[in-house]
This record gives structure tokens, C-alpha cells and sequence, in this order.
């Protein structure tokens, strides 16, 4: 083969790896390339970690482009949320009828309860699977209850993960070393 003929053949390939990463058939590809199926399959089998390169290298692009497009949204909301705040700043709440008022003031009540958090004061040292377990339990009843907001009880829930896997690793060392321990004797 000429070094002409090598050439246009890796240009052919490159563009059949941009093409299949593209999801684009082998008859379309082969029309556009003017190669034979067999060949595109070979070709496939030859390039496969590189066509999984460029689709990986595609979808970064594209969530990238989304997770902009995302942002450009959230800082348009927020800029729509400080001009609506300002003209509620500027509004004479006397305007407003009464039950309007009432209403009003009843909404803000109710989220400032929701806003509530109480802080749990106990400050108990003991750390057992049944203590973690009884923790997880009345997480859960006081997300049910509305005491917590779902991001509360993720927090919580994390830190008392994380102290049930630390008191799991614990235990197990210490019924390792028991077990050493005793296979020395």
C-alpha cells in the first residue's frame, strides 16, 4: 500500500470513529466513506476503546453544555427573585385588604415553623449498633412527623451511617484480635 493509500486510509478510519460515535449506522457510514460493511466492522472491532473515547468525550460536551444552560437558568430565576423581593420591598403592605393581610401573615407563620429546627441537647457517648439503630428510628419518625426537613434527616443520616460503620470496623477489629489471640495459644 502507498503512503497515499495509508493516509486516506487512517483519515478514513478517523472519520469512521467520529461517525459511529456520532450513533450513525454502518450503511449510512458506509455510503459516506464508500467502504464495504465487512470492513466497517473490522474497523469497529479494531477501534471499539477509541469510538468509546469520543461517545465518553460527547457526552461530557453535552452535560457540559446542559449544566451551563442549567446555571444560566438558576442565575436568570435569581435575578427574577431579587426584582420580584424589591418590589414587594417597595409595596405598602396597608394597601392590602385585610383577609389579604391576614393570610399573609398566616402563610409567613407557617413557614417560619417549617424554618424551625429543634436541637437535640443530649450528648450521649455510647456508640452500639442498637444505639445507631434507635438514632436511624427516630430520625425516620421525626421526618415523618415534619419535625425535620428532608435535608436535615440527610445530614443525620449520614453522620449516623457513618457512626454505625465506625463502630461495625471497630467491632470487627477487636474480634479479630480475639481470634488472633487465640489461634496463638
Amino acid at each position: 500500500m502507498s503512503i497515499n493509500r495509508t493516509e486516506t486510509r487512517t483519515e478514513e478510519k478517523l472519520k469512521f470513529v467520529e461517525l459511529r460515535a456520532q450513533g450513525q449506522s454502518y450503511s449510512k457510514i458506509a455510503r459516506s466513506l464508500k467502504v464495504s460493511k465487512s470492513t466497517l466492522s473490522a474497523w469497529n472491532t479494531e477501534l471499539k476503546e477509541e469510538i468509546s473515547k469520543q461517545k465518553a468525550e460527547r457526552l461530557r460536551e453535552l452535560y457540559k453544555s446542559y449544566y451551563m444552560l442549567r446555571e444560566s437558568r438558576i442565575k436568570q430565576l435569581g435575578e427574577t427573585l431579587k426584582r420580584v423581593n424589591k418590589a414587594l420591598d417597595e409595596k405598602d403592605l396597608a394597601e392590602l385588604p385585610i383577609d389579604k393581610l391576614l393570610d399573609f401573615k398566616l402563610r409567613l407563620m407557617r413557614e417560619l415553623k417549617d424554618e424551625y429546627v429543634e436541637l437535640d441537647t443530649r450528648t450521649s457517648t455510647e456508640l452500639n449498633a442498637e444505639a445507631i439503630a434507635t438514632e436511624l428510628l427516630n430520625l425516620l419518625k421525626r421526618l415523618r412527623e415534619g419535625d425535620i426537613n428532608i435535608e436535615q434527616a440527610l445530614r443525620e443520616n449520614a453522620v449516623l451511617n457513618s457512626a454505625l460503620k465506625a463502630y461495625e470496623t471497630f467491632s470487627l477489629e477487636q474480634k479479630l484480635r480475639l481470634l488472633e489471640s487465640v489461634l496463638k495459644r
